[in-house]
This record gives C-alpha cells, sequence and structure tokens, in this order.
C-alpha cells in the first residue's frame, strides 16, 4: 500500500530552526520508518568566513518555521538523473 506525504514545507524556502536560531535553506527531506519528518537546513555563508560553506544538519518539521520564499523566486533546474552523478561519470558506468 503506497501512502502520501504531506510535507509541511516546500523545499528552497528560507527557514529558522526554533530551538538554535539557525536559519537557511531546506534543501533535503525525507520520511521515516517511524512516520518521522525531517528536513535538511542548509546555512548560509557568513560573511568573513573565506567563503566555506556551512555544514547543513538535519531538524524535525515541528521545529522548523518558515522565514520566507527564499531561493523559490529562482527556479532550480530538475534533474532526471537519479542522483548526483556527473553525466560523464555516468556514460562510464
Amino acid at each position: 500500500m503506497t501512502e502520501t506525504v504531506n510535507f509541511k514545507f516546500a523545499l528552497g524556502i528560507k527557514a529558522r530552526d526554533r530551538v538554535t536560531g539557525q536559519e537557511g535553506i531546506l534543501d533535503m527531506r525525507a520520511e521515516y520508518l517511524n512516520g518521522c519528518i525531517r528536513y535538511s537546513l542548509q546555512p548560509q555563508i557568513k560573511p568573513g568566513d573565506n567563503e566555506k560553506r556551512p555544514d547543513s544538519y538535519w531538524i524535525d518539521e515541528q521545529q522548523l518555521e518558515k522565514v520566507d520564499d527564499g531561493i523559490n523566486d529562482k527556479p532550480v533546474i530538475k534533474s532526471t538523473t537519479g542522483g548526483p552523478v556527473e553525466s560523464s561519470a555516468r556514460a562510464r558506468m
């Protein structure tokens, strides 16, 4: 039996972790076997951090709040490759 998951937040929005106050873009989401829904929050690079990309981390849906539409006004081109493998590497498989 297939169930449809109703995610509360769209990917690409800017959200805030209500516990830590950290803000970032939601870039992944997952539903666990026990029904827990989690999102990956990618913080933005802070000025002066030498453009070091901060690590993203997973947060329960109940712990998040929407800040704004994030990058959704700049559409991300979705790929149908089935994963993050570059096309040249995929051709060698």
